[in-house]
């Protein structure tokens, strides 16, 4: 495979169906020079990673079997934003940011009765080793939290109703925009998967 000369990064807005693949930009899949890898290894904020496979779809390019164990592991919420930082050798960080653009701080802790499987890769005496550990996803935000007064808590509750039907008003907006959104797509370099 051809390495990506500048490790360039592009990020993905979760508002479609993500639960069970992922569309890569096709964009930053020319930066691949045609021949993109079968699989990507994900590492999220935990340092744990996902072993990924690509799979084209029509003239687009999907992460599909792993991705839902991905999505699933790191509590993925309609809204949240990805940020992929390229590594080389098909390495991939992953940051994870919620709704209120915070980075989301996941933490995975071992569970017996969790189907979630996710490919674990750690370094022992130099080499990497492969696990795979059944997983439960908590979510932490890494914003700070202020000290808030009896009467802000109050002044919250008493304008969360109207600031839940904004938030549902904005993102039926915000899929009406997408739906209705058309692209012309003019071929320019084909890619395979390699």
């Amino acid at each position: 495979m051809n390495r990506i000369s500048s490790a360039p990064s592009f990020f993905k807005l979760l508002i479609h169906d993500f639960s069970q693949q992922l569309c890569l930009p096709t964009d930053y899949i020319n930066n691949f020079n045609g021949d993109v890898p079968k699989q990507f290894i994900l590492t999220s904020s935990t340092r744990r990673s996902w072993e990924v496979s690509v799979k084209k779809v029509d003239n687009d390019l999907f992460l599909c079997e792993k991705w839902p164990n991905f999505a699933k592991d790191n509590a993925l919420e309609f809204g949240d934003l990805l940020v992929f930082i390229y590594n080389g050798n098909s390495e991939f960080d992953v940051k994870i940011f919620g709704s209120n653009a915070c980075e989301k701080e996941v933490e995975l802790a071992l569970k017996n009765n969790i189907e979630s499987n996710s490919y674990v890769r750690e370094k022992k005496d130099g080499k990497d080793m492969e696990n795979s550990d059944k997983l439960h996803s908590q979510v932490m935000l890494k914003c700070y939290k202020r000290r808030r007064t009896n009467e802000a808590v109050v002044t919250d509750k008493m304008t969360s109703l109207t600031n839940s039907i904004s938030i549902k008003t904005e993102r039926s907006e915000a899929l009406e925009v997408a739906h209705s959104f058309t692209a012309t797509f003019q071929p320019s370099l084909k890619y395979r998967i390699v």
